[in-house]
């Protein structure tokens, strides 16, 4: 018998419920960790069905991880179905199967795992990450709803760590970067609601750096000056061009703020 679901009702769950890890192993396909915690105190009966759901552009895939009063850990989570050089999220359901019809008791999206770059970007509001971009030296990758990450070409040697200490490269991406999320998130009709965490972090970013209370703001052109003015600000503290100018012995001082 064919099974649907039913998304009626559903709980959340957070991020202290589920830790996601993606692991990319030189030579070969990326693969996953996952574990659970809190479950049970959520309510949640003990048979339902732990279901974890990864994606990556068009493609996905499906593991069983057992259920709440017995979770059950795959021997093999490679991601070989996936789609290659997208960047991948995870649904997690937890499942009601005692009848023909699945109900999710509760469920997390778009959830971006950990990877082995995090340790250093754990709290950054804009985690970096490197993945195939064809031609393109970066991007931003950043889906409605979902964590914004910076993409930087996997073809360009030690990417990552010039652009934390290559301040000719940091002026050209972050700000550019910077100015679209900003941009997004003071956009009322966006859909990177105010209730997700990530953007609660970018609005006290910008409250921060104005000065004033973060209003959403429905005028394309007067927004975008705010996005931009928020750019030049971001700048000014990071003194990107004062920085390449010393880099290349000229006098910091011929070097305009404007």
């Amino acid at each position: 018998m064919k099974r649907t679901l039913n998304f009626t009702g559903r709980k959340a769950l957070g991020r202290e419920n589920v830790s996601l890890r993606l692991i990319r192993p030189d030579g070969g396909p990326p693969y996953f960790t996952a574990s659970f915690s809190g479950l049970a105190e959520l309510g949640l009966p003990p048979n339902a069905a732990i279901r974890v759901l990864p994606y990556a552009g068009s493609s996905s895939m499906r593991f069983d991880f057992g259920t709440i009063g017995l979770p059950l850990f795959p021997d093999d989570t490679v991601l070989l179905d996936l789609d290659a050089g997208a960047s991948v999220l995870f649904d997690v359901r937890i499942i009601d199967e005692s009848d023909a019809v699945g109900r999710i008791l509760a469920s997390a999206r778009q959830l971006r795992p950990g990877s082995d770059d995090d340790d250093a970007d754990r709290k950054s509001l804009l985690p970096v990450e490197t993945a195939d971009l064809g031609e393109l030296l970066w991007r931003l990758d950043a889906p409605e709803g979902a964590a914004p990450r910076l993409q930087l070409n996997s073809r360009i040697p030690g990417a990552i760590g010039r652009l934390r200490t290559d301040p000719l490269m940091q002026g050209c991406i972050l700000p550019v970067a910077i100015g679209t999320l900003v941009d997004r998130i003071l956009d009322p009709d966006s859909a990177d609601t105010e209730d997700l965490e990530w953007v609660q972090d970018w609005r006290v970013w910008i409250g921060d750096v104005t000065g004033q209370p973060v209003e959403e703001i429905a005028d394309p052109v007067m927004r975008a000056e705010v996005s931009q003015s928020i750019c030049a600000a971001f700048a000014r503290d990071m003194r990107f061009a004062t920085q390449c100018a010393a880099a290349n012995d000229i006098d910091p001082e011929l070097v305009s703020d404007d």
